[in-house]
């Protein structure tokens, strides 16, 4: 199976984020994810975010490490 997503980019912003301390691996987060499943019922992350004056309820609320831990996991894959 080829997996063609790549976290590269939001990984980094995450980490990024925790380096300044604007985050740490305790936070949560929101993120979007693709409406249709990309392979099996694995939906990948489109992206996060954490201000809370744009805060959708209907974003999934996940903890950073759980985030970091997904996109990784997929990364290794691809």
């Amino acid at each position: 199976m080829h997996i063609s997503y790549d976290y590269t980019e939001l990984l980094g912003e995450l980490k990024s984020e925790l380096l300044h301390g604007n985050l740490n691996i305790n936070s949560n987060i929101r993120i979007v994810r693709e409406n249709t499943p990309v392979f099996g019922d694995y939906k990948p992350i489109l992206d996060w975010y954490y201000h809370d004056d744009i805060i959708n309820e209907d974003n999934e609320l996940i903890n950073v490490t759980r985030a970091v831990d997904e996109m990784e996991s997929v990364n290794s894959i691809i």
